[in-house]
């Protein structure tokens, strides 16, 4: 018996199924990053813990194996704590443009809200798996090639970044262009 009250076998049991990993953020935040059998996940950031389903993880590492994918899935899972001041500073930016804007106006206020939710959640799954490659580097294209498998991955990031620019549509304006006058348009 260990101090917790739990058996040798039992600790060790429990290891098979997740592990904690203690971190500490480059601005200071600690966190643990769990991973439990390969199909839940849960962060939790100073003292709140923020359990959620490994969706982009099992969709992105499928077909690698086991220890490529859990090591790249904590990669991943503190890339987004790594990215954490970057994410509220982009949801603040999201929420201001998207509030002062005439983009989506024809919208109810709740599809206006969830469209900025999923464009702030595309774009910081983006920054996280940023962090992987750059924390990675070459070994993350090695990894990935071997599996020869590209479409997915490919379709989620493409899927993400295409959303993460049309977020960005409040900043970029979405005024139209004023109709040509007759003396202005080419005949042909």
């Amino acid at each position: 018996m260990n101090k917790s009250g739990h058996s040798r076998s039992d600790v060790a049991q429990e290891q098979e199924h997740h592990s904690i990993r203690r971190v500490r953020a480059w601005y200071g935040l600690p966190a643990e990053i769990v991973i439990e059998g390969d199909y839940w996940h849960w962060v939790k950031v100073g003292s709140v813990p923020v359990p959620h389903p490994p969706l982009i993880n099992l969709i992105v590492r499928r077909g690698l194996p086991r220890e490529e994918r859990l090591a790249l899935s904590y990669r991943h899972e503190f890339g987004h704590v790594q990215t954490l001041p970057f994410a509220l500073l982009h949801m603040t930016a999201l929420w201001f443009l998207w509030a002062k804007s005439r983009f989506g106006a024809s919208w109810p206020r709740a599809a206006r809200l969830l469209a900025a939710f999923v464009v702030h959640e595309a774009t910081w799954e983006l920054m996280a798996e940023g962090y992987v490659a750059l924390r990675t580097g070459r070994r993350y294209l090695r990894i990935h090639r071997r599996k020869r498998a590209f479409l997915a991955p490919a379709v989620v990031w493409g899927t993400f970044a295409v959303m993460a620019w049309w977020g960005l549509a409040p900043a970029l304006g979405t005024r139209r262009r004023a109709p040509l006058k007759p003396a202005e348009r080419s005949t042909p």
